[in-house]
């Protein structure tokens, strides 16, 4: 198996997450990027992959008033990310968006259809 950390602005509501560790950051800040892709897990190893799936949630009301200040929280966490993963010598990056509520199984296949390298 792989050994998995989750980063997000705030712990998961709805249930236990299922990374090995996760971190509170904030993606849209580059020393965050980078606190995120230090090594982890029992080896201390650097990242083999990074999958960035952040997004702005919210209902329609929030998507239509906010149009502007979404585009920019994902262009910055995009970008921090990838100059974070490519600082680290990471070798496969993806930032696709996927929908909530997808399948692991279907998230997997994704990852690798739309990973790439740096």
């Amino acid at each position: 198996g792989y050994w998995v950390r989750g980063v997000d602005l705030k712990r998961p509501e709805f249930g236990p997450t299922a990374a090995d560790e996760f971190l509170l950051l904030d993606l849209r800040e580059a020393d965050d990027c980078r606190r995120a892709l230090e090594p982890g897990g029992r080896e201390r190893t650097p990242f083999d992959e990074v999958y960035q799936l952040a997004a702005d949630m919210g209902g329609m009301g929030f998507i239509h008033s906010a149009e502007c200040e979404i585009m920019h929280n994902s262009a910055l966490i995009n970008l921090n990310m990838i100059h974070a993963a490519a600082a680290a010598k990471v070798p496969r990056s993806s930032n696709r968006k996927v929908a909530p509520g997808t399948s692991a199984r279907r998230l997997a296949h994704r990852k690798l259809a739309w990973a790439w390298r740096l």
